[in-house]
């Protein structure tokens, strides 16, 4: 089977607690409390990312679809769920893995709703306010719009579609010099504060030098 084992993905995501991102170019990125880290196995294709949907993808199954985003639920070990959410069509670019706990509201385990009223909201967005007001992670990926990142999943701000373009902007606007920058394995890494925030950002950076996704992961201070 190409890519990853899902079983032995979604056991790490229960025993460790922690979510996952799958993206091309980049083993599984494991997603903790204190950060991120790559898991130990080869760099993910884009036949690899299909292969893995593809399997999990049943006839009648319910997926419900937003714009350059698909999402459905995924069941483990018979009380576990997940939520997957598949950034890029036709060809995924990326999976975001999420494990809704037991407390979680009715709708959101059973999956139902997640798109439903989406629309670009009047007046423009700026992507600095989405980051300075977020109490999540924020996530700008090429072909949908800006995503919130949460514990129950993946959400869509009311927001045009991203660009590659866009996101090549913002990474040139927020990137520190050198010093402030780690390179993990092929994605960059830096930390950001919005003017005006409480927070801090980790932001990772991937895609190389034609960059498809920026992760901020929020670093509540205490």
């Amino acid at each position: 089977m190409a890519g990853v084992d899902w079983d032995r993905l979604l056991e790490t995501c229960v025993v460790r607690t922690w979510n996952a991102v799958l993206t091309v170019g980049q083993p599984p990125i494991w997603r903790s409390e204190v950060g991120l880290r790559q898991g130990q196995v080869m760099p993910l294709g884009s036949d690899d990312l299909r292969s893995m949907v593809e399997e999990l993808v049943e006839p009648g199954m319910k997926v419900e679809k937003g714009p350059g985003l698909s999402s459905f639920l995924l069941s483990y070990g018979g009380s576990e769920r997940f939520r997957v959410d598949v950034i890029g069509e036709p060809c995924p670019t990326s999976i975001i893995l999420t494990r809704i706990l037991a407390n979680a509201p009715e709708l959101i385990r059973e999956g139902s709703g997640w798109f439903e009223g989406w629309k670009v909201m009047d007046g423009a967005l700026i992507w600095r306010d989405l980051v300075r007001f977020s109490k999540t992670d924020v996530i700008f990926a090429a072909g949908c719009p800006p995503l919130r990142w949460c514990e129950w999943g993946v959400t869509l701000y009311g927001a045009p579609v991203m660009t590659e373009e866009k996101i090549a902007e913002i990474v040139k606007t927020i990137k520190p010099p050198p010093a402030g920058c780690s390179e993990a394995a092929g994605y960059l890494l830096f930390r950001f504060r919005a003017d005006g925030a409480r927070d801090e950002f980790l932001v990772s950076v991937f895609g190389g030098g034609s960059p498809g996704m920026i992760h901020f992961m929020r670093m509540e201070v205490e």
